[in-house]
């Protein structure tokens, strides 16, 4: 009898090892809930970029110094002497969070030729080029801009930053 009591015992332990096993496998996890204020932390960290590009590229050149300030050039635009010369093209130069965005444009017509965005890495250099799209909030395939990474003269395999050219690209 007590030889059939142990085998019963072992039996059912094995069972409800099994069964256990079973339950564990298929056992869902429930997502932890998170507070607001963890919310919006999270939101917070998904931003990255320090220039929007997308919201300026179709802006002309007094509507980009509108939304990001005052340029850092002492020469806003060309001089008198300079426009004389036919010189139109010019650029302005604006600082944010340790980067930089240089604006070129034509300024006759106030319109945007293009905007460069350099790294910000101190050799002048990098080869991270998402960190390069993530500064100005750029996608790599977009129809409202064309993306172009400058490559370094010493160092072709590096990039000195971005170029970003407004238009629609289909």
């Amino acid at each position: 009898i007590i030889d059939k009591i142990k085998k019963i015992i072992l039996v059912l332990g094995g069972v409800l090892l099994v069964l256990l096993v079973i339950a564990l496998a298929f056992r869902e996890e429930k997502p932890t809930k998170q507070t607001p204020s963890q919310l919006s932390q999270t939101k917070e960290q998904k931003v990255t970029y320090v220039f929007d590009i997308p919201s300026l590229v179709d802006k002309n050149i007094d509507e980009v110094r509108e939304r990001l300030g005052a340029p850092t050039n002492s020469s806003l635009e060309p001089s008198s002497k300079q426009k004389a010369l036919g010189i139109i093209e010019w650029s302005n130069t604006f600082s944010k969070n340790n980067a930089e965005l240089v604006v070129t444009f034509n300024s006759a017509t106030r319109q945007i030729i293009d905007f460069f965005i350099p790294t910000d890495n101190p050799s002048g250099m990098t080869n991270d080029t998402q960190h390069l799209l993530e500064l100005g909030h750029l996608e790599l395939n977009s129809d409202r801009y064309q993306i172009e990474f400058v490559k370094a003269i010493k160092q072709p395999s590096s990039y000195t930053g971005v170029k970003i050219i407004p238009g629609p690209y289909f």
